[in-house]
């Protein structure tokens, strides 16, 4: 889902009264939304080539949908079905300092969410306030191995080391990781399942607050465990995301 559009007066238009301007012929209960990719802001550290939404460091909030506007749109979407997919993305969705406080409605709605990102953002501290909300795994974008072509077509220096690095973290903190390869210079994936083998070994208890998701959801499946199906995201940073097992895609807005 894009960011507000340019002139859309602040209270915002009904998420389903969207779906119906975009389809005239469809009805509340006609399409229920499984799988959300939701880009919400058009802001990024990074400048990528690749992206349809021109996101990058120009870009303000000011057309940005509120946190609560948000949370409105996200009530409405799970009055029709209480267990969706939520991908937050963008754009780059670290840099919105309520992505915490939304995820966290979302999940205790019950909501499965994961956030699609380019990962140069995850600190620790923001690793350990995802998971306290509620997230149930990252998807990460890796161009290449090769740090002049991955850091090129990202159009920013240290890119890639930024991103493994962040893979190390979550891997560290138990916190799930989709790999998303898009051009495919490099066994990028096995790097990425290397670190999380390499964090495997002590016992892995789940958090609570994931715990409390899975139950609200109706069992849903992991968000990112390895071999989970995986549904494209069609976020700006280009990052992939696990669907629950049998969930069809929809696109809200």
């Amino acid at each position: 889902m894009p960011s507000r559009a340019k002139g859309t007066p602040t209270g915002g238009t009904p998420a389903l009264a969207l779906l119906e301007d975009a389809q005239p012929e469809a009805r509340a209960g006609d399409h229920v939304p499984h799988v959300i990719a939701w880009n919400l802001t058009r802001r990024c550290n990074l400048e990528c080539a690749h992206c349809y939404i021109a996101a990058g460091p120009s870009e303000t909030a000011r057309d940005e949908l509120t946190l609560d506007e948000c949370i409105r749109i996200a009530d409405e979407m799970l009055a029709v079905n209480p267990a969706p997919l939520f991908i937050l993305s963008g754009g780059e969705p670290l840099l919105r300092d309520d992505l915490e406080a939304f995820a966290l409605h979302a999940t205790r709605g019950g909501a499965t969410v994961v956030v699609g990102t380019n990962g140069t953002l995850l600190t620790d501290a923001r690793i350990v306030r995802l998971k306290d909300a509620g997230v149930r795994g990252v998807a990460v974008s890796v161009e290449s191995l090769r740090a002049s072509y991955h850091d090129r077509f990202r159009r920013g220096h240290g890119s890639l080391a930024a991103t493994l690095e962040a893979v190390e973290r979550l891997a560290r903190h138990e916190l799930d990781v989709v790999p998303r390869e898009l051009t495919q210079q490099g066994d990028a994936v096995g790097r990425i399942r290397d670190a999380e083998r390499r964090h495997a070994a002590r016992p892995r208890a789940p958090s609570r607050s994931a715990s409390a998701s899975v139950a609200r959801a109706g069992g849903a499946g992991s968000a990112a465990g390895p071999g989970a199906g995986a549904a494209d995201s069609t976020a700006g940073c280009g990052a992939g995301a696990a669907a629950p097992p049998g969930a069809g895609a929809s696109a809200a807005g």
